[in-house]
């Protein structure tokens, strides 16, 4: 799946040239599809391997385990450090970039070669797949199903209608291949929390370095704090066998669950460098024991369900990071960003609020939630110093000889410094000017919700 991925992705430029924007999206869009799959197909058996080789302390090997996840991220924030370029450095091509994950890919293929994998716990004790559907049950199939119908529509484009009549037909034939077994109440509330562990960790962490980027006023910066909080996290998942062996799993949970909120809390209200390094390390303390202990505690909580109730787990954490977590927070950066401007200059919101095609405002959706958007192209040279950059130029701010044409409109030629001096000025509306965009971004936080 990572393979055929990669061979997918790497073919957008390609694509782009054959048929266009359409033609690209769809590489892109089914190269990642393949390579959540590919994800997902090794957390459904690396986490039940673990805990059928060490049954006795699930807990403590399942963190040691998932450290690889924060390792990887430090590797990756570091990549990405020195490989996205910034000032006069051009970046390394995205393809290479993107490459990179076919190392570990690789790696870990070349060491499966000729490996056999004990059957779980719930296969050595004679449990069969049927029964072990049933652990999980008609109510726990409906927590993952409603996802399943939000995939259909927000991913798939399909109308709610169909895409809930697919998801009831799904839960249906789950029922009847379980002899519509209930389930349990309990499993079905640890796939719900898990989910919500999925949007705290997972889909916080797709925003987090943006987030902290723009509180300290340097993306790099904030790039860097998130390969600190994941550093942290690495080193501290090695320690969770002698916490559980203090305050038990569910202890170390409710000790997360806290340090977390409070690390959120703090970051949304955080002004300046040293008090947003602080409520990111409270926040990186607390979200590093949860998404492997949580899948520990449905483990040692449901045994007859194996391999299925884990994997189970892990795919409702998955899809709540991806459905929920990275689209939700972006709504309310959207919908913070939208309220702030409007208020604060309704002629520049209108200059840059997203439309169609016709010229009709267009409303981002999340759920059943809609709020006007602002167009993400305009955005863009606003977060870059009003440089409107072509890969041609190798991304140098167009000189003297060229026009400016911002939100529609053209300005006059400047050589770079006046320009970026133009773009942070404020000028007054009163005299009949249109205010810096980017002033009202920087002074009013728009780009930055509270809640993040």
């Amino acid at each position: 799946m990572h393979l055929v991925s990669a061979a997918l992705t790497l073919a957008t430029g390609a694509a782009f040239a054959a048929g266009g924007k359409p033609l690209a999206f769809q590489c892109l869009f089914w190269g990642m599809f393949l390579f959540a799959i590919g994800n997902g197909i090794a957390e459904a058996v690396v986490n039940p391997l673990v805990a059928t080789l060490f049954p006795k302390n699930k807990t403590h090997y399942l963190n040691i385990l998932h450290a690889g996840w924060p390792g990887g991220l430090i590797l990756g924030g570091l990549a990405s450090y020195f490989m996205a370029g910034g000032g006069d450095t051009k970046p390394v091509a995205w393809e290479i970039q993107i490459s990179l994950f076919l190392v570990p890919v690789v790696l870990y293929g070349l060491m499966m070669l000729g490996q056999r994998f004990p059957k779980s716990e719930a296969s050595s004790s004679g449990i069969s797949y049927r029964e072990m559907l049933g652990e999980l049950g008609i109510v726990g199939a409906a927590v993952i199903c409603s996802l399943l119908a939000l995939f259909f529509k927000s991913d798939l484009g399909l109308s709610p209608m169909v895409s809930g009549s697919i998801a009831a037909a799904m839960l249906v034939a789950f029922g009847a291949a379980t002899g519509f077994r209930f389930g349990h109440l309990l499993l079905a509330a640890l796939l719900v929390i898990h989910g919500l562990v999925g949007y705290v960790e997972l889909g916080t962490d797709s925003w987090i370095s943006k987030i902290t980027g723009t509180i300290m006023a340097s993306p790099a910066n904030g790039l860097l704090l998130f390969v600190y909080t994941s550093f942290l996290m690495f080193v501290l998942r090695f320690f969770a066998g002698p916490i559980v062996e203090k305050i038990s799993p569910l202890g170390l949970l409710a000790m997360s669950a806290v340090c977390g909120a409070g690390g959120l809390t703090l970051l949304g209200n955080a002004e300046g460098a040293v008090m947003c390094i602080v409520a990111a390390t409270v926040y990186g303390i607390g979200k590093t024991f949860l998404w492997p202990t949580m899948l520990a505690v449905v483990s040692e909580q449901f045994p007859k369900g194996g391999a299925i109730t884990m994997g189970a787990a892990g795919g409702v954490g998955m899809l709540a990071a991806g459905l929920l977590g990275g689209p939700g927070i972006g709504f309310l950066q959207d919908q913070n960003a939208s309220n702030n401007l409007r208020q604060a200059s309704p002629a520049v919101f209108e200059r840059y609020e997203s439309r169609t095609q016709d010229g009709t405002p267009k409303e981002n959706e999340f759920l059943w939630l809609k709020t006007a958007g602002l167009d993400g192209a305009k955005v863009g040279v606003l977060e870059d110093d009003g440089c409107w950059r072509t890969k041609k130029q190798n991304q140098r701010p167009l000189g003297p000889s060229k026009n400016w044409l911002i939100g529609g409109r053209t300005m006059p030629s400047r050589t770079p410094r006046k320009t970026k001096s133009w773009w942070r000025k404020p000028v007054s509306l009163a005299a009949g000017r249109r205010s810096s965009s980017r002033h009202w971004c920087q002074q009013r936080c728009l780009f930055a919700t509270p809640c993040c």
